[in-house]
């Protein structure tokens, strides 16, 4: 058994970071950690194991008499993952003519010793050139469930040949299946179950690759899941305890790059190895490499290195665990619910009062429109499309959208809530005459089946305009319309009663609901008579796609929300039954079939992306509500998983030019709580401020602790996004930039004159605040939970 023995190291510590690459004159280093549970060390089947809820972590050896490793089931032995050779390095060689050199190197343990906590493990590897490293793993346990591992690498021996390293670790499947389409797969943000409905440009779309590396920051949890539908079981992977930095370097390293600065992974799958086929593994690669494809130069790898120099080392944590499940989808939420402890993130409470009152007084600073109130005004008012993060750049034009990206609906209906509350009659005649217009006939005229969803002024008083979009989008609609029904219901909350609104509302959900597909599906968007956008509309966003129809419906959740509020405020039977009728369909053609959700903006394709997962999210719990039927809170949970996989629960600083640094929100880090958009591109905003609130009630409809942990810490970290703290020489502390660039670790922003802010910004922000002290009385989840 080499020298596996009982007794508990006792070697000096060395302080190190977690995380990075360092110079360092000790090559000790071992590592410490806590008692392993009573019994969780033990002897099974001639070899040392250690054992978590149900699962055991096995030291066997391979062919070459070292020790490899493997996780099995304790109810059967049944292998569920391993690796015969778990010491694995990439070693950079000398540069030639802008080319270099990458050799790979693999082997098992020399050495197995028990510790207190667990395993320590070391191997010893010699490059071609005589270079040697010592990996040094770890295994212990620090969660319910899985293993977790902290490696080592140190440089005892550097040769001039070698420049660089990556070390990467690996778990093969236990079926030692080799056939990509045995499998479905998960990286956050990247690729749910299969490549259906990725964006043509999304960094997989192909799962032929040998070898599939995502850079972690393109990730809202560095987590890495493959499932086999033969056997039912998941392998999984997840950068514990991450500590990402590249140190300012701007744009995160050259491809080939020797820096110890640039302390950042990456993780994906494999499926060949050195032109062998091998069973299908997850893997976590240090420093990252990423490819075949990358967002940052469009093609081919990207790998950076760590320098090696004598005594240099590099240091992670890994979470490592794996499941049977029924489907890809409990899969998907069995992983992403075991990863989420390893990467475990909090920040300091911020006041949601303050921030709520921020933003109320930039919707009344900012509305434009008659100075006084104006009964049935169809005069166009509202907020500027846009405002620069900085004071001394103009506004936007004033172009307004009634949902979506232009929420101002919602924004006249929190002015005129405010207004109400506190007798603010400045308050109340804006937000009056925002809905107010957007209830005029000028927006539904008489006869037409929908309302315009956008309006563009053509004059200097915006008094007259056209509506630029002839496709109404479903999405755009019942966004609106929900503001207007928030505003209904803020005003009889104080004994005010604006029928024309209530009005409104009905004959928009009764033309909805007329427009409902016998399926219980509602397309993707209409025209204004009610009609189908066809291909003679050249709009990509449309999604009409007569070769497969269903991607027409996929927006379908969308419309959940909106029919199960009119319901509670109408108690009109009709509305209940469309809503359940489309939450069917979005639970069997949306939930079950695609195990992914697709299309939820209307200025993107119908591609896979965050807003259709949190609209799903929005969509599912709504229809629990109404039916207390355990699959909506099946499926909630779900897409809650996919609404949180696109959200950073991890922090790290992004460095930006110096044109860019002043209204950069992530130069000192808080990146956490900002969401990346869609697959296709590296886009990232601030979008989950919207959905702590809902991760809430899944905690309470489901009692899981993470859920209440992440709606905490996600309250918290989205307004980081801000100036709140009114620190900077922002136009107004509670501005937050609109979509950005930062997983690639250089800011940059998407408006052509610099950051800037679209209202939806500022109503994410507010509605989950209101939607909470309409709950529970109080501004803030902490108080909630105390009570």
């Amino acid at each position: 058994m080499g020298k596996l023995n009982n007794k508990i190291l006792a070697l000096a510590v060395l302080a190190v970071s977690l995380s990075g690459c360092t110079s360092n004159a000790s090559l000790k280093g071992f590592f410490e950690a806590s008692d392993a549970p009573s019994g969780a060390i033990d002897n099974r089947n001639g070899h040392p194991i250690l054992s978590n809820n149900g699962y055991y972590l096995s030291f066997e050896k391979n062919s070459a008499d070292l020790y490899g490793i493997s996780i099995r089931d304790t109810a059967n032995d049944s292998l569920l993952a391993y690796n015969n050779e778990p010491a694995r390095l990439v070693i950079r060689g000398t540069e030639s003519f802008g080319m270099y050199e990458t050799h790979e190197y693999a082997k098992g343990y020399n050495e197995v010793t028990k510790t207190n906590y667990g395993y320590h493990c070391i191997s010893i590897v010699e490059t071609t050139a005589k270079s040697q490293f010592r990996l040094m793993d770890s295994y212990y346990l620090s969660q319910n469930h899985g293993f977790s591992l902290n490696r080592k690498v140190t440089v005892i021996k550097a040769k001039s040949r070698d420049k660089g390293f990556e070390s990467i670790f690996t778990l093969k499947n236990g079926g030692e299946s080799t056939d990509v389409e045995n499998f479905e797969y998960f990286i956050p943000s990247t690729i749910y179950k299969d490549t259906q409905y990725n964006d043509s440009s999304a960094l997989v779309t192909s799962i032929y690759n040998p070898q599939i590396y995502v850079k972690e920051t393109r990730m809202g949890l560095p987590m890495t899941m493959i499932r086999n539908k033969t056997d039912s079981s998941y392998v999984s992977l997840v950068h514990a305890e991450p500590k990402i930095t590249v140190n300012g370097e701007l744009g995160g390293g050259y491809d080939g790059a020797v820096n110890d600065d640039l302390e950042y992974g990456s993780l994906g799958f494999e499926s060949e190895n050195s032109g062998e086929d091998i069973p299908l593994a997850v893997s976590f690669c240090y420093p990252c490499a990423e490819g075949p494809a990358i967002f940052d130069s469009e093609a081919g790898w990207s790998k950076k290195f760590h320098e090696v120099s004598d005594k240099h080392y590099h240091e992670y944590k890994l979470g490592l665990f794996v499941g049977k499940t029924n489907d890809f989808n409990d899969a998907l939420v069995d992983s992403y619910e075991k990863a989420s402890p390893y990467v475990a993130s909090s920040c300091d409470q911020v006041s949601n009062e303050k921030v709520y009152q921020q933003n109320i007084d930039c919707f009344n600073k900012e509305y434009f429109g008659p100075s006084q109130a104006v009964d049935g005004n169809d005069s166009p008012c509202g907020l500027p499309w846009e405002l620069n993060l900085d004071p001394d750049k103009a506004r936007g034009a004033y172009s307004l959208q009634m949902g979506f990206v232009g929420q101002q609906t919602s924004i006249g209906a929190h002015l005129y809530r405010e207004g109400l509350l506190k007798n603010n009659q400045e308050y109340i005649y804006k937000g009056k005459n925002i809905v107010d217009f957007w209830t005029s006939k000028k927006i539904y005229p008489d006869g037409q089946i929908f309302p315009y969803i956008w309006w563009e002024g053509n004059d200097v008083s915006h008094a007259s305009g056209k509506s630029p979009y002839a496709a109404i989008y479903l999405r755009m609609l019942c966004d609106g319309v929900e503001g207007i029904l928030d505003a209904y219901q803020y005003g009889l909350e104080n004994g005010v009663d604006n029928d024309e609104w209530l009005e409104y509302c009905i004959r928009v959900a009764d033309q909805l609901i007329a427009s409902q597909n016998d399926d219980g599906s509602f397309n993707r968007a209409f025209t204004a008579d009610g009609g189908i956008p066809g291909d003679t509309f050249k709009d990509k966003n449309i999604g009409y796609d007569s070769s497969d129809p269903a991607k027409f419906k996929i927006n379908t959740p969308v419309a959940i929300r909106f029919l199960t509020k009119m319901y509670n405020l109408t108690n009109n039977e009709n509305y209940k039954t469309s809503a359940i009728e489309a939450a069917d369909y979005s639970y069997e053609n949306i939930y079950l079939k695609l195990g992914k959700y697709v299309g939820g903006t209307c200025d993107n394709a119908n591609v896979v992306d965050k807003e259709a997962a949190i609209y799903a999210m929005f969509g599912f719990r709504s229809a629990y509500s109404l039916t207390q039927d355990a699959r909506y809170e099946k499926a909630m949970r779900h897409a809650a998983c996919c609404s949180l996989s696109w959200t950073f629960m991890y922090d790290f600083a992004c460095p930006a030019g110096e044109n860019d640094e002043e209204f950069c929100p992530y130069v000192d880090g808080h990146t956490m709580g900002a969401s990346i958009i869609a697959t296709g591109h590296a886009g990232a905003d601030c979008f989950s401020c919207y959905i702590w609130y809902d991760i809430f009630k899944l905690y309470e409809l489901t009692g899981l602790e993470i859920y209440k942990d992440i709606a905490i810490t996600l309250q918290n970290a989205c307004k980081y996004l801000s100036d709140f703290q009114e620190t900077r020489n922002w136009r107004y502390p509670c501005l937050m930039a609109e979509a950005c660039q930062v997983s690639d670790f250089l800011y940059h922003p998407t408006g052509k004159n610099g950051t800037v802010w679209l209202p939806w910004c500022g109503v994410a922000q507010v509605n989950p605040i209101i939607y909470t002290f309409q709950d529970y009385g109080v501004y803030q989840l902490e108080e909630v939970v105390l009570k």
